[in-house]
């Protein structure tokens, strides 16, 4: 689980495809297990959120 203190626009590459993600302060979201992706912030500031992984 992840939840961004700012919001941004964050690109995820991975090996299905690109596709971007908005982020909103405070709303909290989670990924599937076990995807390989690559994150890059394209918010012409820094992104800041708090990641929670259980396992």
């Amino acid at each position: 689980m992840k939840r961004p203190q700012t919001d941004g626009q964050l690109l995820l590459e991975t090996t299905q495809g690109n596709r971007e993600s908005q982020l909103r302060a405070g709303q909290s979201y989670a990924g599937l297990k076990g995807v390989e992706h690559n994150v890059v912030n394209v918010t012409g500031h820094e992104v800041v959120f708090i990641e929670v992984e259980i396992r």
